[in-house]
C-alpha cells in the first residue's frame, strides 16, 4: 500500500497530508490537509465526483467535509487495500487543478441583519454566551470584537460570496466558507462557550470563520447574526429551488447575502408563504485555477449582477 496510506489511529508527530486512515470495517478517510481553505475542499469535492464516476465495485457513498472526505463501502464485494489503492489512482489522476470545474448555481438569500430573534435568543441564554449581561447583541459583539462599527461588519458580510463547501451535517444545513480574498480582513468570531438548546429557523449564524443558515429549529453554537427571508431547506414543492430537491444549494453553489431590513423581510416572507416568490439565481460554469490565481476578479465576476 502507498506510503501515505496509514493505520488508525496515526500518531500526530507522523501525520504527511494527504493521507489515508482507517474508519472502522467499512470505511476510508482521505484527509487532504490540516488547515481549511476552499481551494482544498474544492480538491474535495473533485475527489468525491471522480471517485462516484468510476464505479468501483462495492463503494456505496462518498461524503465529503471541509478538509476530508469519507469513501463508504461494502466489504464483501471490495477489499479495504485495493479500495485504497483505487482511491490514490483516482487522486494521482485529479492532481491537476486546470482540470476542476463546476457547475455552480449561485443564489441570493437576502439576511435581515440583528433581527429581534437573534437578540432573543441571546437574552434567553446569555449565560452560554461570551457577554452574560445583555448589553449587546450577538451581532454588535461580533462587530466589536472585530473593530468595526456596525455597519462595517454588515458591509463585510455582505459584500463577498460564500462558497457552500458541505451540506448534510444536519438534514438540510449547509456550510458557508467566506470567499474573501485577504484572510486578516474578514472578521471571525467565536462560538458561544456552550451552545444553545434552541435556535430559530432561518437564523444566519457563525463561528470561526464558517457561516450557515439554520434549516429549522435546533440547537446550536453559532453567534447569531441575522435572519434569512427565504427557506434554505423544504419539503414542498412550491418555490423553483425545491421543486426537484428539499435544500437550496448543493456542495461548490455560492451564496451571496443581501442585507435587507424589517419592511423587505415581511414582504418577501409574504411572497414565500403565498409561493409566488422568485430566487435571484444564475447557473454558471466555475473554475478552481480562477479562484487560484486570480481570486480579485473572480469574485468582482460573482458579484456582477447581485
Amino acid at each position: 500500500m502507498n506510503k501515505k496510506t496509514y493505520k488508525y489511529p496515526v500518531p500526530l508527530e507522523k501525520l504527511q497530508y494527504p493521507y489515508m486512515t482507517e474508519l472502522g470495517d467499512s470505511d476510508l478517510g482521505y484527509y487532504v490537509g490540516e488547515h481549511y481553505s476552499i481551494l482544498e475542499n474544492m480538491r474535495c469535492q473533485i475527489s468525491r465526483k471522480a471517485i462516484l464516476d468510476a464505479k468501483i465495485p462495492g463503494v456505496l457513498e462518498v461524503t465529503v467535509t471541509q478538509m476530508a472526505f469519507m469513501v463508504h463501502f461494502d466489504p464483501l464485494r471490495i477489499a479495504k487495500d485495493e479500495l485504497a489503492e483505487e482511491i490514490l489512482k483516482i487522486e494521482e489522476s485529479i492532481s491537476d487543478i486546470n482540470t476542476w470545474e463546476f457547475d455552480s448555481t449561485i443564489i441570493e438569500a437576502p439576511i435581515w441583519l440583528d433581527d429581534p430573534w437573534s437578540m432573543e435568543m441571546y437574552l434567553k441564554y446569555k449565560d452560554r454566551h461570551q457577554v452574560k449581561d445583555g448589553s449587546m447583541s450577538n451581532f454588535k459583539y461580533c462587530a466589536q470584537l472585530n473593530n468595526m462599527t456596525p455597519e462595517e461588519f454588515e458591509n463585510k458580510l455582505c459584500s463577498i460570496p460564500y462558497w457552500v463547501d458541505i451540506t448534510g451535517f444536519v438534514l438540510g444545513i449547509m456550510g458557508e466558507a467566506p470567499m474573501y480574498t485577504k484572510r486578516e480582513d474578514f472578521p471571525v468570531v467565536p462560538k458561544y462557550e456552550m451552545p444553545r438548546p434552541e435556535t430559530p429557523e432561518r437564523e444566519f449564524g457563525a463561528g470561526g470563520i464558517q457561516f450557515c443558515i439554520y434549516p429549522y429549529p435546533e440547537p446550536g453554537g453559532y453567534q447569531l447574526l441575522g435572519v434569512c427571508a427565504v427557506p434554505v431547506y423544504s419539503r414542498e414543492k412550491i418555490l423553483e429551488p425545491f421543486k426537484e430537491k428539499d435544500i437550496l444549494c448543493n456542495m461548490g453553489d455560492i451564496l451571496i447575502h443581501r442585507s435587507i431590513k424589517e419592511k423587505e423581510y415581511n414582504e418577501i416572507r409574504a411572497q414565500v408563504k403565498e409561493g409566488t416568490y422568485q430566487f435571484k439565481m444564475k447557473k454558471r460554469k466555475l473554475y478552481a485555477r480562477d479562484w487560484a490565481k486570480q481570486p480579485e476578479k473572480f469574485v468582482k465576476q460573482i458579484m456582477e449582477g447581485f
